[in-house]
């Protein structure tokens, strides 16, 4: 003899709470990752300027060893202006015969940087304007 059993029928999905628990991990996920991702997006910017300033000095100090008198003025990075990605722009801020400095004055978003603005003078002296260390801030 065959009983004739009915079966409830199943319901498919998630329940509430399964839901609630999957966003608040989803979010706790975000609250820890992107202060990182915003962290290492900063320092890859930064690079920018650190390389344009490098490319900068060399320029002047090519120009120092050619000129007769061994004087900066009249010498000029080539590369002065925005940086490629435009984060930054380079600027000669200062030029005497035996001294200058050069600045990565920061663009757009990266203003908020906590480096702020680069610098370097012809004794290879670096610096920044914003809170954070230099030692930081270039990359050592």
């Amino acid at each position: 003899m065959l009983m004739n059993i009915k079966r409830t029928p199943r319901q498919n999905g998630f329940t509430l709470i399964e839901a609630m628990i999957t966003v608040a991990i989803i979010a706790l996920l975000a609250a820890v990752g992107y202060p990182l991702y915003d962290n290492q997006s900063r320092k890859g910017k930064r690079a920018e300027a650190i390389t344009a300033l490098s490319t900068a000095q060399n320029d002047m100090e090519r120009c120092y060893l050619n000129t007769a008198n061994a004087v900066y003025t009249g010498c000029a990075p080539t590369n002065l202006g925005p940086t490629p990605k435009g984060y930054y722009a380079i600027a000669l801020t200062a030029i005497l015969a035996q001294s200058y400095t050069l600045t990565a004055t920061a663009q757009g978003g990266q203003v908020a940087d906590p480096c702020g603005n680069f610098g370097i003078n012809q004794a290879g002296v670096k610096t920044v304007s914003g809170a954070a260390t230099v030692a930081n801030c270039w990359l050592n």
